[in-house]
């Protein structure tokens, strides 16, 4: 039953890659016979919108669009939809279908309505729609044969053009931007001088792209930037977006138009609100039957559960808490009631007859002046091998304690374990869910986001008290902090990504406190605890920024910069590197790769810095390999730390240099990456999420601050770029540098996780700003190395998919597709954790 119950999880999870986006167009909903009644044979629904249904389609695009319904007798979408041609396999995005909802029925999907997008070859293809029942059973809805006429989407006699992204006249999507992207050119095969997305608002230019892809389908193409790519960052209020194109000789086509915007607060609380639904798939009746079993446990933990609360609560609302602990699935629990300050103390007699067995279960300490000295008091009485610290403002789920005991019993050395967590209203309506990272000690000194989401084992708190008494108003974050200032791995502080708590209508983390005094006292208890006496603690927007001091003998900064001499970026990048940073005691390695094939500028550049006492000229002969070159230099190179850069980046922030060597220099921490912009400020990458294939909040404009304020506070990642990354020389010698077998991709996040293999730590920050410019270092034959590319993810996933399976920063709850941190499609059960999360 096990296996099986995590062989159908597994499957589950292949979905969650579909994108939540829904496109919205009028179309002509053709309404069949009645539906049947539940106890009727399977029938389907289903309507192709387009292409029309005919056996042979010849279209005038490379790429066919697909789109139409489909639901089962009950109303329900197939558990998946896909596309075959000629053997290959494309998935299907669903699509929002109101119109299709409102003329069958209430009981019809949502979210019945499936899009995709296949291309097409010169030859006729076939091609089939199959549906696979949730029954189980495969049906083929259509199959007909499709090629492309050759022929290109023209916007007039003069140019020609294709559309990527987007294909919809109007977009509503949780994601917090939408990729725009195409090609265009004239009929000499010339590229648009620009490409403009204009609104009321504003006006952005999109980057150009190399299309390789292009030229294959259109042999008289001149210019392989034909291509253009921006993103364009979204909000709840929709705007009308023109797509135009520019030409040298001024003229100006328009392209497309379109409407978009992100998710309201309703649409947000509705799709939660399907997510609880499939979740609530997980807690059938033989389910539950199976974590009531406790027996199956090698361990059986008694827990003590903590309650404090002053005159902010009443009756009602402990009551309301204590309610939750009773209908627990776990029983080996004890319950204590702390009131300090001016709380109430509630009589015995108002809450043991409340429940069964509540006389031998509850518990009262005599009331204290702070939650301080009542967690000393209770602490000395509780008899819990394991202890939850909440207040009223918090609610537990029914399997909470189950879930914990199962997580003890796969990790006996725990020390700590917390939870997902989500807002709970009176009415028992749920939203604003918190999909944590696992544990994160960087970015727990940024913010409190673990809460009181977490439960302790008690000898560990008693030994942290031995210390020093926690800090009043603080008490929990003060004690994750303890326990995080010790060498602990990730069997010892455990994230569980289920949500086990529930917050009383607050979007903070439950149990963080605002006051900025008390918590500045907590960071520098912590800072002293680590041997980090000299920190400037600062106060941000989303939390807080930990600087670390360098020291007062300014180490040498070694800067290595591979380069083809590629003007006017790496003029840039130099420039801007000698007359922003302030951090002065630094020498450039300027790494040129293909000596003897330079031009008269090219030359004319070296010629104006080869005298430069901070610029070294170094010649590698040799094919270009970033990791070989990489390498080589560092073994040139002088500084105790070395910073890895490419020449088309530049600095934004004058003291990236201090920010970046600060935590280099703490022997925990292997790597430290930055932030990095496209030049029209929206985010190129902010570190990677380990076998998404994709950067963390890529396309985020600057000012935002992302999922839970992730991209603007400082955290520990998976893994960084070495467009801009920096460490201790002796540590890259040590470690033996890049890994020469990824000469173009991987080097850096296989770097990442050798360090990580060694129990040393990535940091990444975002107070580390510069402009990257993309990968002009490896030149435009670049677009030619495609096998290359995809050996070399052969290669690392060979290395490291058994080693590292998932990225524990990310929540598996979340969108496996970018945009990353939405809400994913299928929650993530405890068993699938439980099997897949050890590493």
């Amino acid at each position: 039953m096990f296996k099986a119950w995590f062989s159908f999880l597994k499957g589950l999870r292949i979905d969650r890659s579909i994108k939540p986006t829904f496109f919205e167009k009028a179309k002509a909903t053709e309404k069949p016979n009645a539906m049947p009644h539940s106890d009727e044979p399977q029938k389907s629904h289903f309507c192709l919108d387009f292409p029309k249904p005919m056996d042979r389609l010849i279209i005038n695009s490379p790429v066919l669009e697909i789109d139409g319904w489909f639901f089962d007798s009950s109303g329900q979408t197939a558990q998946s939809i896909w596309i075959e041609k000629e053997g290959v396999c494309y998935p299907v995005e669903p699509v929002r279908r109101e119109d299709v909802k409102k003329t069958y029925s209430f009981l019809v999907d949502l979210w019945c309505g499936f899009r995709a997008r296949i291309p097409l070859s010169l030859e006729f293809e076939k091609i089939e729609l199959l549906a696979l029942h949730r029954s189980g059973s495969k049906e083929v809805l259509f199959s007909f044969q499709a090629k492309w006429s050759g022929l290109i989407q023209e916007a007039d006699s003069q140019a020609r053009f294709g559309i990527d992204q987007p294909i919809a006249d109007r977009i509503v999507t949780d994601g917090y931007w939408i990729e725009i992207s195409g090609w265009c050119f004239d009929q000499r095969g010339k590229a648009a001088q620009a490409v403009w997305l204009k609104s009321s608002q504003q006006q952005i230019r999109a980057e150009s792209r190399i299309r390789p892809d292009v030229k294959k389908d259109y042999p008289k193409l001149e210019d392989l930037g034909c291509g253009f790519f921006l993103f364009l960052p979204l909000t709840e209020e929709e705007q009308r977006y023109s797509l135009e194109a520019e030409f040298l000789d001024g003229t100006i086509y328009s392209l497309k138009t379109f409407s978009a915007r992100g998710f309201n607060r309703k649409e947000k609380e509705e799709q939660y609100a399907r997510w609880l639904l499939e979740e609530a798939k997980f807690k059938e009746e033989d389910y539950l039957a199976k974590i009531r079993q406790d027996t199956q446990f090698a361990v059986h933990p008694f827990f003590s559960i903590l309650v404090f609360y002053d005159q902010r609560w009443n009756e009602e609302d402990v009551c309301r808490l204590l309610s939750t602990c009773f209908s627990q699935f776990y029983s080996h629990w004890e319950l204590w009631l702390c009131p300090y300050g001016a709380g109430s103390v509630f009589s015995v007699q108002s809450f043991e007859n409340r429940w069964p067995g509540a006389k031998q279960k509850l518990h009262f300490l005599k009331k204290t002046s702070t939650k301080l000295e009542a967690l000393n008091w209770v602490l000395t009485f509780a008899q819990g091998e394991y202890v939850v610290l909440i207040d009223p403002s918090v609610q537990l789920s029914k399997e909470a304690l189950f879930v914990f005991v199962v997580t003890i019993n796969r990790y006996p050395d725990l020390l700590m374990a917390f939870s997902d967590e989500d807002s709970m209203d009176e009415s028992g309506n749920r939203s604003d869910p918190i999909f944590k990272p696992g544990w994160n000690p960087e970015l727990l000194r940024s913010n409190n986001y673990i809460g009181q989401a977490a439960i302790y084992n008690k000898q560990t708190v008693l030994d942290r008290l031995s210390i020093a008494p926690l800090l009043d108003g603080q008490e929990e974050w003060d004690l994750a902090l303890r326990i995080g200032s010790f060498d602990c791995d990730k069997d010892r502080v455990v994230h569980v990504p289920r949500i086990l708590f529930h917050r009383r209508d607050s979007k903070q983390a439950a149990g963080q406190n605002d006051r900025e005094d008390t918590q500045r006292l907590v960071l520098e208890a912590d800072c002293r605890r680590r041997g980090k006496d000299e920190v400037t603690i600062k106060k941000t927007e989303e939390g807080w920024h930990l600087r670390y001091s360098i020291g007062p003998l300014s180490p040498l900064v070694s800067i290595i910069i591979p380069t083809r001499l590629p003007l006017p970026y790496v003029h840039r990048c130099i420039e801007s590197i000698l007359s922003k940073s302030t951090y002065r005691n630094f020498e450039i390695l300027l790494v040129i790769n293909g000596y003897g094939s330079l031009d008269q500028e090219q030359n004319a550049f070296l010629s104006k810095y080869c005298n430069l006492k901070q610029l070294r000229l170094l010649w590698y002969d040799q094919s270009f390999n970033y990791a070989a070159i990489n390498n080589w230099a560092a073994k040139e190179a002088s500084g105790e730390l070395l910073a890895f850069l490419n020449d088309d980046v530049e600095v934004i922030s004058p003291d990236w240099i201090e920010e970046m060597a600060g935590h280099a220099f703490r022997k925990e921490v292997g790597i430290v990456g930055a932030k990095l912009y496209y030049p029209n400020l929206t985010i190129q990458s902010d570190g990677m999420i380990l076998w998404k294939d994709y950067r963390r909040f890529h396309g985020m404009s600057r000012e935002l601050s992302g999922y839970l304020g992730l991209a603007k506070l400082c955290q520990n990642l998976t893994g960084v770029i070495t467009a801009c990354a920096l460490m201790r020389r002796e540590l890259f010698e040590w470690i033996k540098g890049f890994d020469e077998e990824f000469a173009y991709n991987w080097n850096d996040l296989d770097l990442c996780l050798r360090l990580k293999e060694r129990g040393y730590w990535t940091v990444w920050t975002p107070f580390a700003e510069l402009i990257h410019y993309c990968s002009v270092s490896v030149g435009r034959e670049s677009v030619d190395k495609q096998r290359e590319w995809e050996e070399e993810r052969e290669l690392f996933e060979k290395k490291w998919k058994e080693k590292f399976p998932s990225d524990l920063f990310y929540n598996p709850n979340l969108s496996d597709s970018a945009p990353f941190y939405r809400l994913g499609t299928t929650p993530w059960d405890i068993k699938a954790w439980g099997k897949e999360n050890k590493e």
